[in-house]
């Protein structure tokens, strides 16, 4: 858990060019192997072809992996998270 709140802590804003889909994936392989995620199924519909977005990379992960630790604590064990845009 420590190591989930040392990645989520906030830094500068870095503003750049970014591939929702590929920011989902990360984020999605970073959690699956997490204990609380143990039991439950990730997945993402987010298509390839979507055109990038001008955010923080990091600031738009630790959005995405709040929801998602969020999901998991209200998803019981076979449950099923998915992401969709």
């Amino acid at each position: 858990m420590r190591g989930l709140l040392n990645y989520a802590r906030p830094g500068p804003l870095v503003l750049s060019k970014i591939s929702l889909q590929r920011l989902v994936l990360d984020t999605l392989n970073f959690l699956e192997h997490q204990p609380m995620m143990r039991g439950k199924k990730l997945e993402s519909h987010v298509p390839n072809d979507l055109p990038f977005i001008h955010a923080d990379a990091n600031q738009i992960s630790q959005v995405l992996m709040n929801l998602l630790l969020n999901a998991a604590q209200a998803t019981g064990e076979g449950g099923r998270i998915t992401i969709s845009a």
